[in-house]
Order: structure tokens, then C-alpha cells, then sequence
């Protein structure tokens, strides 16, 4: 009888959580980054050059796509500062695209146009102020990685 009782007190903390499925009518898109700014302002990147924003907790959406590159799929993304987000194209020629604006105008702070390139994931440092970007191998066994600091991600990551 104590198992019962036990069981049913912890089946009833799993119940307690209820989840919103948000932004369904895009059903064509892969979404691949989340990041949170606050309870409500999230970004989401994806497929098809696919990054929108939310300032409302996921009620409405807004697309902030970029118009520098075409056709990208887009792994990553994070914010760096308030209107300030970095986003990581994936594949040859992947990208980073840096924008200060909120989604606005966006900038290519880096291009890699090897064949075999491959990102997957991007990592901001905010106590450092450092940006991180992990890949594939290229030429070994060892993963790409990519690093700089923030502030020089403005003059572009050479």
C-alpha cells in the first residue's frame, strides 16, 4: 500500500507540467536553435533561411530573415546583447551572421567556403565575452573549432 501511495505522489508531480506546442504553420521548416532572451523574447533558427523571433512568449511570431545569404539553414543562434543575435549557417560555404539591429540588417562576420565545412554548434561565453563555433573535421580527427571575442565580431572572425 505504501508503493501505491508513493507512486501515485510522484505520478501526480509529472502531471503537473503542461506544454504548448507554438508556431505550427510553418510545417515545412526544421527548427534547429532556441535562444532566450527573457520569459518573453525567444529566437528560433532553421531551415529555409528561417529565423524568427518572439516578444510575446510565443503568441505571434516575427520573421527576421536574413536577406545577405539565400537558402541557408541555419543550426544556431544566440543573443549576444539586447537586439544583438549571431546565427551559424551551416554548410559550405557556412556562414556567421551577426545582426545589431534585432533582425533588421544582418552582416556576414565569417564565410567558409571549404568543401568539407560543417558546423553544428555555437556557444556564447558572456562573462569572457567569447564566441565559440564547433564542427566537423576538415583535415583530421579533431573537431573545427572557431573562436573570438565579441568585440571583434563587428569587424568580422578571420
Amino acid at each position: 500500500m505504501k508503493k501505491l501511495v508513493l507512486l501515485l505522489f510522484y505520478s501526480t508531480f509529472s502531471f503537473a507540467q503542461t506544454y504548448t506546442i507554438l508556431n505550427q504553420e510553418k510545417t515545412d521548416v526544421s527548427y534547429r536553435g532556441l535562444a532566450i532572451e527573457s520569459d518573453s523574447v525567444f529566437l528560433i533558427s532553421g531551415s529555409k533561411n528561417t529565423i524568427i523571433k518572439t516578444s510575446d512568449g510565443g503568441k505571434s511570431f516575427e520573421n527576421i530573415n536574413p536577406n545577405v545569404v539565400q537558402n541557408r539553414d541555419f543550426r544556431d543562434i544566440e543573443i549576444l546583447n539586447k537586439d544583438t543575435y549571431l546565427v551559424l549557417g551551416i554548410d559550405s560555404p557556412a556562414y556567421l551572421l551577426l545582426t545589431n539591429d534585432g533582425g533588421k540588417i544582418w552582416k556576414k562576420i565569417y564565410e567558409n567556403n571549404h568543401e568539407k565545412i560543417f558546423l553544428n554548434a555555437l556557444y556564447h561565453n558572456k562573462t569572457e565575452r567569447e564566441v565559440y563555433v564547433i564542427g566537423d573535421p576538415i583535415n583530421s580527427k579533431t573537431p573545427f573549432i572557431l573562436k573570438s571575442k565579441q568585440k571583434n565580431l563587428q569587424d568580422g572572425i578571420h
